[in-house]
């Protein structure tokens, strides 16, 4: 089958709805070529689009991918919280043994806000989706975003210090010592004083 819409505007070239457990289009192939292919040609468009709207994720992947070109965006992973729900920014810690896995496969683990200077527990920053249920979270461990939660009292930061977990439940500071494994990341903005929230290249060191 092909399908091809020219017109512009919002309509799909297939539209396709599914109230049942299984796929609203379903793509097998059993030569060399891919079951499903998106392809945009224009100069905005996307060659494929996914967005959750309810349930579990945007995009599911059983086995191996394979990218290539530019990465936009960040790594986060899904966590269970002994603190219940987070605040966007929290800098969290392993708290204790992992409990559960995703899809039978991935570990869960467990976090907490962090609480010791320079911990070498800390793993990521919560992200702004902070709750599936009242103690599952997703915690961003790699990549540029958006906020992270800092404590310049501890001393001024500027873009490029790096950053590791301070005294302040859920705070980071300037790593003015650091050490193996406390790294949790790169500041992307400077705080001058106090608290506040600030950019930030998560990649735990």
């Amino acid at each position: 089958m092909q399908a091809s819409y020219t017109g512009g505007g919002v309509a799909n070239a297939i539209d396709a709805t599914n109230n049942g457990g299984y796929a609203a289009v379903n793509g097998t192939n059993t030569g060399s070529g891919p079951a499903i292919r998106g392809e945009s040609q224009g100069s905005t468009g996307s060659g494929v689009y996914a967005k959750k709207l309810n349930g579990n994720y945007a995009l599911y992947v059983e086995g191996t991918s394979f990218f290539t070109g530019a990465k936009t965006g960040y790594v986060a992973d899904i966590c269970l919280s002994q603190d219940g729900l987070l605040e966007e920014g929290d800098v969290v810690e392993i708290s204790d043994a992992s409990v559960g896995t995703v899809s039978d496969k991935i570990p869960m683990m467990m976090i907490k806000k962090s609480t010791t200077p320079n911990s070498t527990k800390i793993v990521g920053v919560a992200d702004a989706q902070v709750s599936q249920s009242a103690d599952t979270v997703f915690v961003v461990t790699l990549g540029a975003y958006r906020s992270i939660k800092v404590d310049a009292d501890y001393g001024t930061i500027q873009p490029g210090d790096l950053l590791t977990s301070s005294a302040t439940p859920g705070y980071a500071m300037k790593a003015s010592a650091p050490i193996v494994g406390s790294i949790i990341g790169k500041a992307l903005e400077p705080l001058l004083s106090g608290k506040g929230k600030i950019k930030v290249f998560v990649s735990v060191k």
